[in-house]
Order: C-alpha cells, then sequence, then structure tokens
C-alpha cells in the first residue's frame, strides 16, 4: 500500500564521500542542493554535507519533489513553505533569493506540487 512506498523512498539516499567524511543523506532530508565550482552543497535540518560531484548526476536519483530553480540549485518542494518576492522560505528557517525568470518557473513548480499534493492529502 501506500505507506510501504512512502516508507521505502524514506530509505533512499545519496552518499557523500570526501576526504574527511562518508555519509549517508537520506532523499527525504535534503532541504536544497548548490553546487559551486566542482563541489555540490547539500543541505538537511540536521546539517550540510559537501562532495565533489556533480549536480547533473544526483538530479537523475531525486524524486519528482525536487525542482532545479537553476544549474546550480535543486530544492525540495516538500521543504519549501513559502515563496515570496523572490525568495523561496525553506521550513528550517533558510532563505535562498533567485533571479526573477527562475522564480517564476520555480513558483510554478510550487503552485502545482501544492496542487497536487492537497488533493492527496485527503
Amino acid at each position: 500500500g501506500l505507506n510501504r512506498e512512502r516508507k521505502n523512498e524514506a530509505r533512499e539516499f545519496i552518499s557523500v564521500i570526501s576526504r574527511s567524511e562518508a555519509a549517508k543523506v537520506y532523499i527525504s532530508d535534503i532541504i536544497y542542493i548548490e553546487s559551486e565550482a566542482r563541489k555540490i552543497h547539500i543541505h538537511t535540518a540536521d546539517g550540510n554535507y559537501s562532495a565533489y560531484r556533480k549536480l547533473d548526476e544526483i538530479v537523475d536519483k531525486l524524486p519528482e519533489n525536487f525542482f532545479r530553480c537553476h544549474k546550480s540549485c535543486i530544492i525540495n518542494l516538500e521543504k519549501v513553505i513559502n515563496m515570496k518576492d523572490r525568495v523561496i522560505y525553506f521550513e528550517c528557517g533558510d532563505s535562498l533569493a533567485i533571479c526573477a525568470e527562475k522564480y517564476t518557473k520555480a513558483v510554478q513548480a510550487y503552485k502545482g506540487y501544492l496542487i497536487r499534493n492537497e488533493k492527496n492529502s485527503n
């Protein structure tokens, strides 16, 4: 049933391997992912993880509630509490400012996510 699928989904993870750390980051814990030079930074409520990986590699592993706002950033729509005036606000208190053009697309994605999931929660 639905609950079992949910549980399996929550177990999916991305591996973060660097010189000083090896970690399993659960996809459902990810708030957003940024890339900078050749590194990615994964933001979760429990802390941030960095590794030498390409964002492109990771995009393919993420479910549809993740949205790529621009080439160096992916957000988890499940963790967004509000989008207003070109700023994305997350449940954890973090926020991200993005340019107008990308913001329009992000808001469209978020509205779609809200509408789809509001129906599902009934």
